[in-house]
């Protein structure tokens, strides 16, 4: 998976496993947390607005967390599952940082998400996107393609909507959101050179089930929320999830293999 920069989203008590990706996702609730917004400050930053965890407290308070850190991506707010709220919100968000930077530039480049209820919606609002010189890189979510082909695994349904996104003539770079159940989206992403990096959590979340990807069990990493009130591992999760890890920067490699 050469050229495609990866992060591991780990709760946040876990650092060490999150540092051993290219960069770090970085959920914007955790920011409340004064000693890991020191941690994390000289790292490479990806923040996400926490929409899908449910945490996101308003444009607000996310450019308050913006300002405790130099996060290099910030992804603008979204709402899941209601595409035209989420387009506004995402549009007032990048006035809001506009004005808020004008005439001394924006520090970090705004990813913007878009969503849809059918491949023709979920279209006209990537299409919008791609035409918006504020957004610098677009975030492609898994959960939209899953309901468009909800009878096959969300992995191959996100690969069937990055094919359609194929027919744009112009691209922008495009991170994809959650990474799970058999990864074929990651693996077809490896030839799209448009695609700059994914993050996920399933590594962290399937060894600390007790699960390592061997064989036909990569296929059992479904996607599943990060849990943060996780705090402690046993020995044997630990080294699931390490395992995990390393077989995802392998390029899908037992570690033994490597």
């Amino acid at each position: 998976m050469m050229g495609i920069n990866k992060a591991f989203i780990a709760p946040k008590n876990f650092l060490d496993l999150s540092n051993m990706g290219d960069f770090l996702l970085v959920l914007a609730q955790d920011l409340d947390d004064p000693l890991y917004v020191k941690a994390v400050q000289s790292s490479t930053v990806y923040l996400d607005n926490g929409a899908h965890e449910g945490e996101f407290k308003g444009i607000d308070w996310y450019l308050e967390q913006i300002e405790k850190i130099n996060p290099d991506v910030v992804f603008a707010p979204d709402v899941i599952n209601d595409p035209a709220e989420s387009f506004r919100l995402t549009n007032e968000f990048i006035d809001r940082v506009l004005e808020k930077y004008y005439g001394v530039g924006i520090p970090f480049k705004i990813a913007a998400v878009p969503h849809g209820n059918d491949p023709a919606e979920y279209a006209k609002y990537y299409d919008q996107f791609l035409k918006n010189t504020a957004v610098s890189m677009i975030g492609i979510s898994y959960l939209d393609p899953a309901r468009f082909y909800p009878k096959i695994p969300s992995s191959d349904a996100r690969r069937k909507l990055l094919q359609r996104l194929t027919m744009f003539t112009f691209k922008k770079p495009a991170h994809l959101l959650g990474a799970s159940d058999g990864f074929s989206d990651i693996m077809y992403a490896r030839g799209l050179e448009w695609v700059h990096s994914w993050d996920s959590s399933t590594a962290f979340m399937h060894g600390y089930d007790g699960g390592r990807f061997v064989g036909k069990d990569i296929d059992k990493g479904k996607p599943r929320t990060l849990d943060p009130k996780i705090t402690e591992l046993t020995k044997e999760q630990r080294q699931n999830i390490l395992y995990n890890i390393t077989f995802l920067k392998n390029d899908f490699k037992p570690p033994e293999a490597s």
